[in-house]
């Protein structure tokens, strides 16, 4: 909903899937989330960072070089939280890691969409069905605590309401950063 308003609003616009993007992004995707796969904490961290540094070669920074601005439905935020705080490699090494993938370059703006774990469940429902949403609820619990934490500096956005309620606070919050 940013991104179409954003567009709207006359500006060049690219948006970002993570993981995913690029065809190597989209495999290292579906790797990462297959249940069935077994994937250590650590390999799942550097395959989100592999993906995240594909992304950033064939998608951010030549969207950056023609003048867009990058709209992403998570970044490095995300693998902070998952791979450093909850599943405990730590949020110092989850970040270094991911300072090589992302070439030095960092989001202007952080918005964090805060919502009820009732509420995140039910918007899940008919999702893809992944290893992160197969996990318990004292997991989501953690999920949600660690990014209230991580994400300390983000403009947090509590997410609900209505879809059209919390995207008019998106926008207010992009044009107020």
């Amino acid at each position: 909903m940013l991104a179409e308003r954003l567009r709207a609003d006359g500006h060049a616009v690219c948006e970002l899937r993570e993981p995913g993007g690029t065809r190597t992004g989209e495999e290292l995707r579906r790797i990462v989330l297959d249940a069935d796969l077994p994937l250590d904490a650590r390999a799942e961290a550097l395959v989100f960072a592999a993906s995240r540094a594909q992304g950033m070669a064939e998608i951010v920074e030549p969207a950056l070089a023609r003048g867009e601005i990058i709209v992403a439905d998570r970044f490095v935020d995300s693998s902070l939280v998952y791979q450093g705080a909850v599943r405990g490699l730590g949020v110092e090494a989850v970040r270094s890691i991911n300072a090589f993938a992302l070439r030095g370059l960092a989001p202007d703006l952080v918005i964090l969409l805060d919502v009820r774990l009732e509420d995140a469940r039910a918007r899940r429902q008919g999702g893809e069905g992944d290893r992160f949403e197969d996990e318990s609820d004292e997991f989501a619990r953690r999920v949600l605590a660690a990014y209230r934490e991580v994400c300390s500096d983000a403009v947090v956005i509590d997410a609900h309401g209505a879809p059209e309620l919390v995207a008019e606070q998106v926008w207010q919050a992009v044009h107020a950063g």
